[in-house]
């Protein structure tokens, strides 16, 4: 009769076990500003404490994403001995690609300027028959001492190729003056097909 019945403590789903009223500060055991202030309070504190766990959890991510790729990097391509990148091959096979060899002779070589044989002006619609027959006169030209037959050269404005323009003998040069769009020669692939030009 001297010791008191145990208050039964109630479960919920998010937090478990709530303790008993003998442990719950007052503010929580009696309604009022007191204690909707302080239920206010905690829910405020848990809400924070979860959009600081997303914040640093992204991060985490973001930064392990970024050391992967430069390990990724330092792993495969790395300087030799005497200076040069040596591209390494994955365990998959994959492979950085290496564009340090693109270019005329293998690129740090200026290309020689191959006189123009045919001159080329952009017409209205498909410039495709018109680039292509510059492209096979110069192909029927003999080769100078070099190998190079000539050039056919595009003269600045928008040439529209709605299908292919083939070089099929070698010593052959397609050239235009300049890449800029309003003073250049661009050469723009029409249609919706995905082709080389």
């Amino acid at each position: 009769m001297g010791s008191e019945p145990p208050v039964p403590r109630r479960r919920t789903l998010a937090s478990g076990f709530l303790p008993s009223a003998r442990c719950t500060p007052a503010a929580l055991r009696h309604p009022g500003s007191a204690g909707r202030r302080a239920r206010r309070q905690g829910t405020v504190g848990t809400l924070l404490r979860s959009r600081l766990a997303v914040v640093c959890g992204l991060a985490a991510w973001i930064s392990g994403a970024v050391v992967a790729a430069a390990d990724f990097s330092k792993r495969y391509v790395h300087a030799g001995p005497d200076g040069t990148l040596v591209y390494e091959i994955g365990p998959r096979g994959d492979r950085m690609p290496d564009y340090s060899h693109a270019g005329y002779l293998g690129g740090g070589v200026e290309p020689p300027l191959v006189p123009a044989r045919v001159i080329v002006s952009p017409v209205e619609g498909d410039d495709t028959a018109e680039i292509q027959r510059a492209i096979d006169h110069v192909a029927t030209l003999p080769a100078d001492g070099s190998g190079f037959r000539g050039a056919v050269l595009l003269e600045p404005g928008v040439y529209e190729i709605g299908g292919q323009a083939r070089i099929t003998a070698s010593g052959i040069v397609l050239r235009g003056r300049g890449s800029d769009r309003e003073e250049g020669s661009v050469l723009v692939a029409t249609g919706q097909d995905r082709r080389a030009l």
